[in-house]
């Protein structure tokens, strides 16, 4: 028992300490653990991920010589595909960018570690507004970030563009959280237009994913609005206002 408790008390000056650069080094370690496998640039996983990684490298190759995004694919295999019309029309122009510099595998490893910490970080902030202990608001945000259908997405069957569509309406869920558990309006507003902004996004990643998705996402999200004041929070109504003209 003693051990158990000292080791407790340990990890709870670890992970609770006040110093921002030791909750850093917390949630990146937290953040690259399940990357593990990602961590050898050389690793594939899947046959969609090759494909993935071959359709940004194509877009990263296509911008850098025209300075724009193809409106087709043309290749060996393919002549007139229209696919970036209908699928993945911001995934691939965005990660793209990314590529021209550090090439598509990294690319895509760096976007993943930066969905997981944020959705980290968020939970977390989220649990400890709503009083919740320590421990918990731990492992609600190791749930939610290391969730088993969101790593089977991206490593089992390397659904890249699914990935990241279920990831951001998940921020886009806690930064309502966030913005009904700010005090200020400005908090407030800038919790909206991050709901915004990553649904944005998540549609334009895999929008059958947002689709449906965000059909649950929004039921949730006017649950948490509008039962914000028996939480003890406080809502005004032009926040409300924003908020639904998002949808």
């Amino acid at each position: 028992m003693k051990f158990v408790e000292s080791a407790q008390s340990f990890f709870e000056k670890i992970l609770f300490s006040e110093r921002p650069v030791v909750k850093w080094c917390v949630l990146i370690v937290a953040s690259l653990l399940p990357m593990l496998w990602m961590l050898d640039p050389k690793n594939n996983f899947y046959i969609d991920w090759a494909n993935h990684n071959w359709g940004i490298s194509y877009f990263a190759a296509f911008f850098s010589a025209h300075n724009e995004f193809p409106v087709v694919i043309n290749s060996n295999r393919y002549v007139g595909d229209p696919f970036p019309l209908y699928y993945g029309n911001l995934f691939y122009p965005l990660f793209a960018l990314l590529a021209t510099k550090m090439g598509a595998g990294l690319a895509i490893r760096l976007a993943v570690f930066f969905l997981i910490f944020f959705q980290l970080i968020l939970t977390f902030k989220v649990v400890r507004k709503l009083n919740g202990g320590s421990w918990l608001a731990v492992i609600s945000s190791i749930s939610v970030a290391w969730s088993i259908y969101s790593l089977t997405n991206l490593y089992n069957r390397s659904a890249l563009t699914e990935y990241f569509a279920t990831g951001l309406i998940t921020v886009c869920l806690l930064c309502v959280w966030m913005s009904v558990l700010s005090v200020k309006d400005a908090a407030k507003n800038f919790w909206l237009w991050c709901v915004f902004c990553a649904g944005v996004l998540s549609a334009g990643f895999h929008p059958i994913t947002f689709l449906g998705g965000g059909f649950f996402f929004l039921i949730l999200a006017i649950w948490i609005v509008f039962s914000s004041k028996s939480l003890g929070f406080h809502f005004s109504p032009p926040s409300i206002s924003r908020f639904l003209m998002f949808f």
